[in-house]
């Protein structure tokens, strides 16, 4: 480590000097191997205790002459090194004395001493889970907000421009393009957190069929969306990023009376990746899934005074993500884990309300309130078929909503609205929604 030369001109004297010794995560010491600390190669004389002194806080547990040395060797195993310190003739030298592999005991997790309990590095790796289903909920959530909302202004527009053109309603068999756009920054409380950055988008064409009840909205989706994410879970802070696409339908009946009834499925495939650098393991991981999802609700929209209506509303969203298999590597090259990630699936229900405000026939402003729980959200996973502690997002959150509806003029209509969240889920989402005809 240290080699003190020739051009150093006098004796070495580390008499009463503390020593102390730690292994690097990822590279294996065997029992016997030496590391000389400090070699002398001048002319001096060189002095030190026959038994150095041993730092305590150099090492995770220091006992008598010897240090007790614990260093991750993969995200399920550490390695246990004790070091002895002696003089030599012209030399401080660490010896290992021992090595042995330690596992955590789920029965006793306070057992696990190192700076970066087993137990965390293994939650860690499955956050990556948790990240892609919070990015798949908000694929939903704004699905079932601004995509229907765009998609019944699209065939509004396009009925609105047929009428003023005299060619009246919407064309039979005729599809009406629209667009919504979102970015969200998010918390997902999971025992630890996750932190989202990502963005979702909804490309779809819709169209309205007059019936005896009211009117049917109905078309085809096609969605996109994904971002980055930073896991934390105690000292361990991971990151990575994840994205989705995938196609769906959607349907809405409006009656006469205001009342509603909602629903939409959809399909696609996730994919996620995983890196973690705190503990010196360097662990990093792919992944990639299929996935689907489906919404119900029901409402009913009524008038509340001069150029106000209210939609009250509740709804139910679930999203299943498949399990996959991967291996995770690591800088230890002989340390390669086998993880098997089960499946996910989130269950929530919510209730709300939302208040628009018509100022006049080009701008409307809207606000809302609701309140959301998440029965299910736990990920689950094996890792060299040991069990793990499961991250989940299982709880209660709020969201407020604040948005402005502008028509400028002709086939064209903008959708501007922000939320926030309060609670399991916290952060912050802002959506844009465009609709035009042709």
């Amino acid at each position: 480590m240290l080699t003190v030369k020739n051009d150093y001109d006098g004796d070495l004297d580390l008499t009463g000097v503390t020593f102390g010794a730690l292994a690097q995560a990822g590279f294996s010491l065997a029992k016997d191997e030496t590391v000389t600390l400090i070699k002398y190669e001048a002319g001096g004389e060189f002095k030190a205790d026959d038994t150095p002194k041993v730092a305590e806080k150099a090492a995770v547990l220091a006992e008598a002459e010897k240090i007790n040395a614990i260093v991750p060797k993969s995200i399920v195993a550490d390695e246990d090194y004790e070091f002895a310190i002696t003089k030599g003739d012209k030399e401080i030298v660490a010896t290992v004395t021992n090595v042995s592999e330690k596992k955590d005991d789920p029965d006793n997790p306070s057992d696990d001493n190192s700076p970066y309990p087993i137990s965390d590095r293994k939650k860690s790796a499955i956050e990556t889970r948790a990240a892609a289903l919070t990015f798949l909920n908000a694929g939903a959530d704004m699905l079932a907000s601004q995509g229907f909302s765009e998609a019944a202004n699209a065939v509004a527009i396009e009925m609105a421009e047929n009428a003023k053109n005299g060619t009246g309603a919407q064309p039979v068999g005729g599809f009406t393009p629209f667009a919504a756009f979102g970015g969200s920054s998010l918390r997902a409380e999971s025992g630890s957190h996750v932190d989202t950055k990502g963005f979702g988008l909804n490309v779809g064409f819709a169209r309205e069929i007059a019936n005896s009840q009211g009117k049917l909205l109905f078309g085809p989706v096609i969605e996109y969306g994904g971002g980055n994410y930073d896991s934390y879970n105690n000292n361990i802070h991971a990151d990575g990023g994840s994205h989705y696409w995938g196609i769906g339908l959607m349907a809405r009946q409006v009656n006469h009376d205001g009342f509603y009834y909602e629903g939409s499925l959809r399909g696609g495939r996730v994919k996620a990746d995983y890196t973690e650098r705190s503990t010196g393991l360097n662990s990093t991981y792919d992944s990639s899934s299929n996935y689907w999802a489906a919404h119900l609700g029901l409402g009913k929209v009524v008038a509340a005074g001069k150029s106000n209506t209210v939609d009250a509303y509740l709804k139910y969203f679930y999203s299943h993500q498949s399990g996959d298999d991967v291996t995770i590597t690591s800088i230890n090259p002989n340390a390669p884990v086998q993880a098997n990630f089960d499946s996910v699936d989130s269950n929530r229900i919510r209730i709300g309300a939302r208040l628009t405000h018509k100022v006049n026939e080009m701008n409307s402003f809207y606000g809302g309130l609701a309140y959301q729980y998440e029965f299910s959200g736990d990920a689950r996973a094996h890792f060299n078929g040991e069990g793990a502690p499961s991250p989940s997002v299982k709880g209660s959150s709020g969201l407020l909503e604040l948005g402005w509806q502008v028509k400028p003029g002709g086939p064209l209509m903008l959708d501007l609205g922000v939320t926030g969240w309060a609670g399991k889920q916290r952060g912050g989402s802002v959506q844009l929604g465009a609709t035009w005809s042709f």
